[in-house]
């Protein structure tokens, strides 16, 4: 199937159709631990030890691997489908065999620092989870190269359900957890098990998808070292991200012993997002943008490269809006109640709202370093990454260590940095690829329909609850102004003619 507008809006539906029901399944998931555990030390010092457990993950799982992996398969298909498959096979083992000695030798100075330190008891306790968890880094990379493989070949469905099924042990263990003696340990295992159901439903259609090359011999060995520079460039690149992930939690932690639990919340409603619309079209244009590469057509390049931007632009500008004037409420709807108190709830609402601001950035951060790896160049987006990691960590620094900021300071230094990125990357593009023209309707079009809808929906007559727990209050309080927000967002684009909103929304019409 030809590469089209069409194919790589048709794709990024599949992705958000299954990151739809993961990310409903991990709200879920959220709201359960919020109501269960509210936002304690113990549940901050679980949250900053997932974090460092997984760090793995963006270098040699969803991250670095992935964009690698993407150009070098579609190099090798295109010269040989059994080339590619027996790649992807060595690749496999490879990094299996490297994720187990990572994990043995973590657990070895874990284990160690446990045993010679001595640490305060949330110093080890973090230890003790963080040792529990690191496991299940092997199968979160896994299952990242196999989604990397399956999204080649056009199936993008079951990658992006698959952490669904995560979200539902965690829930199941969150209930047993909770009346247990160590909860925190307890929901450690069952997340580890999560993991590894997740990695195990993209391994089989993985197995189909190259098995019938398998059986053919490969015309070449040693492709793998076609993977070690991109790879290189690319773990150099996010590594400077991880680092700055990694160290996140734990300046909020200095901030406030809650603060990681503040940031990690507001942090999820942000992703949601960011991960069923910006991700999604990032991970769809990845693979057609290396096959017109490969094709050496610069035209639908080009053509798809505007085609995803107008598309990120157009749903990324309403949603950050809206989280913007309507964070507390949505906030207080999504975790107001249990253990919850009305104090989290406005400080998780104040990290959103500065959340919110990255999330066009972010979105675009994605696409535009999937154009540069579709060309083959690593280099420029390591170089944006390290710089705008190393502004983070500036940021960061100076605002909780020198004039001991709150946790919003943290989030501040997430949008800053990912809007340092995005314009590093963004503007030698458009040097390269004058794509201006083809831009420019749609970002005056959405600016003005976005505009159009926040006014409508902030000036209502309807006086949102302050912080009431109960739920057909905290339900009114978003829906009333979501409702008027988006009617309005879709009667005022299809007055400014601002198709592309509207096409993604499957909404036909003539201008």
């Amino acid at each position: 199937m030809e590469d089209s507008h069409g194919s790589v809006l048709a794709s990024a539906r599949r992705f958000f159709s299954g990151t739809l029901l993961s990310r409903i399944t991990g709200l879920g998931r959220d709201m359960a631990m919020a109501a269960a555990f509210g936002s304690s030390s113990s549940v901050a010092a679980f949250l900053v030890a997932f974090r460092l457990s997984q760090l793995l993950r963006r270098l040699l799982g969803e991250g670095a691997l992935q964009t690698a992996f993407a150009p070098c398969f579609e190099s090798l298909r295109a010269e040989d489908p059994a080339r590619a498959a027996h790649f992807f096979r060595a690749l496999t083992r490879s990094l299996s065999g490297l994720l187990l000695l990572i994990i043995f030798l973590a657990e070895i100075g874990l284990l160690t620092a446990l045993w010679r330190g001595h640490w305060s008891s949330g110093t080890r306790e973090l230890l003790i989870l963080t040792a529990l968890l690191v496991p299940g880094c092997l199968c979160t990379c896994l299952y990242g190269l196999n989604a990397s493989l399956l999204q080649c070949e056009r199936r993008y469905f079951t990658p992006s359900v698959a952490p669904a099924l995560f979200n539902i042990v965690m829930m199941v263990g969150m209930a047993i957890a909770a009346t247990s003696s160590g909860p925190m340990r307890l929901l450690s295992l069952f997340c580890v098990a999560g993991l590894a159901l997740e990695w195990l439903v993209t391994l089989i259609p993985a197995i189909r998808s190259t098995r019938p090359h398998l059986s053919l011999p490969s015309t070449s060995k040693g492709d793998l070292r076609r993977l070690l520079k991109p790879l290189g460039l690319g773990i150099l690149g996010v590594g400077g991200s991880v680092l700055s992930n990694a160290l996140d939690p734990l300046f909020a932690r200095i901030a406030d012993p809650s603060g990681p639990a503040y940031l990690w919340y507001a942090l999820r409603l942000q992703q949601l997002p960011l991960a069923l619309f910006g991700l999604a079209i990032a991970g769809a244009a990845l693979p057609p943008l290396c096959r017109a590469i490969q094709d050496r057509d610069s035209a639908r390049y080009q053509s798809l490269l505007a085609f995803a931007l107008r598309r990120t632009w157009s749903l990324m500008v309403p949603l950050t809006l809206f989280l913007i004037l309507f964070a507390p409420a949505t906030i207080n709807l999504t975790y107001g109640r249990g253990d919850f108190s009305p104090a989290a709830v406005s400080q998780t609402a104040a990290c959103l709202q500065i959340y919110a601001l990255a999330l066009l950035p972010t979105a675009l951060t994605s696409l535009l370093a999937s154009a540069w790896y579709a060309q083959g160049q690593f280099r420029f987006p390591m170089l944006a990454s390290l710089t705008s990691v190393a502004a983070s960590i500036l940021w960061n620094s100076l605002a909780v260590l020198l004039f001991h900021a709150g946790p919003v300071a943290i989030a501040w230094a997430t949008t800053v940095s990912a809007t340092i990125n995005c314009i590093w990357l963004l503007i030698p593009l458009l040097r390269q690829h004058p794509l201006t023209q083809a831009v420019w309707p749609t970002i005056l079009r959405s600016a003005l329909a976005t505009t159009i809808a926040a006014l409508t929906a902030y000036y209502l007559p309807w006086q949102a609850s302050t912080l009431t727990r109960g739920f057909v209050s905290q339900l009114l309080d978003v829906a009333i102004p979501g409702l008027a927000f988006g009617l309005t967002l879709l009667l005022a684009s299809r007055l400014a003619g601002e198709r592309e909103l509207l096409g993604t929304l499957g909404i036909k019409y003539k201008i």
